[in-house]
């Protein structure tokens, strides 16, 4: 891989070398509006390193390792093991996880290591309830970008009383959209069908 420099912004040419296609590709994977980007004061177009690595991920290209170094997440799992792999599944290569035993320990990681979201087993949570509403207040007052997820059913309606996402568990997408700060996408509403014009009567003489 040719491109070195630092590579939290890119232009067209990175792209088409990371996707290993034409420059033309590019530009007309812009004009149909399938990767975020925007355009310089000379018009030359760039992209954001985080949208190019979820375009290569959405699209099955591999991301390179030097690539791959610069839009790692870091994600911190207090739950089991069906919780770290519901969130592996939905990170995908791009994130690094980690699982602690409770929101003590998530603390501790988090203040140890940048950290862009923190996903909560609601089952393992509710060993120790009193400390969650406290904790997570604690997390989203010292942390303002920090992305907190409660994984799975919220019997004692902690979603009502913290400003963190709701999961229920196996809900790949709407995980995978929570991590990423994006809107799940919705089914585009069918094309309202065009009347055709009205025939003018013809005028008799």
């Amino acid at each position: 891989m040719a491109i070195e420099r630092d590579m939290k912004l890119l232009t067209a040419s990175d792209v088409a070398e990371l996707c290993e296609v034409d420059l033309k590709t590019i530009h007309n994977w812009v004009e149909r509006g399938c990767i975020p980007h925007f355009r310089t004061p000379g018009r030359h177009l760039r992209f954001q390193a985080v949208d190019v690595a979820r375009f290569l991920r959405d699209w099955g290209y591999a991301i390179p390792r030097r690539f791959y170094a610069e839009i790692a997440q870091s994600i911190v799992v207090v739950g089991g093991k069906d919780a770290i792999g519901q969130v592996t599944r939905a990170a995908g290569q791009t994130a690094s996880v980690h699982a602690v035993d409770d929101l003590y320990h998530a603390l501790l990681h988090i203040g140890g290591e940048p950290t862009s979201a923190v996903v909560i087993d609601t089952n393992a949570a509710q060993s120790w309830p009193d400390m969650v509403v406290p904790a997570v207040s604690s997390l989203t007052r010292a942390f303002t970008s920090l992305t907190i997820v409660l994984l799975g059913e919220d019997p004692l309606r902690w979603g009502e009383k913290l400003d963190v996402a709701v999961v229920p568990a196996g809900d790949s997408k709407l995980l995978r959209s929570a991590l990423t700060n994006e809107a799940p996408a919705k089914e585009q509403a069918p094309a309202a069908p065009v009347a055709r014009p009205k025939r003018k009567a013809r005028k008799t003489a």
